[in-house]
């Protein structure tokens, strides 16, 4: 492995291990809600649906989620 790859992989680690961390779609959301952010938002940005739909359409999802008990345990990031 690249030495600068390695360097990198370590720190993001070390961060992470100190609660420095971003909450990401892929990581926080459940997976129905998460393919419908990819899949819909596409619609946002050609005009198709409005952002307000949109979040009609995510609410919706995430709320079908969270009944099901799919929504990961969101974990608090520490402070910088």
């Amino acid at each position: 492995m690249d030495d600068r790859v390695a360097r990198q992989l370590a720190a993001l680690s070390q961060a992470t291990d100190k609660g420095n961390f971003g909450y990401t779609a892929w990581t926080f959301w459940p997976s129905k809600s998460d393919v419908y952010i990819q899949d819909e938002m596409q619609k946002v940005l050609t005009g198709d649906i409005t952002p307000a739909e949109f979040c009609s359409g995510l609410d919706e999802t995430f709320t079908r989620d969270l009944k099901e008990g799919a929504v990961p345990k969101i974990i608090k990031p520490g402070s910088s």
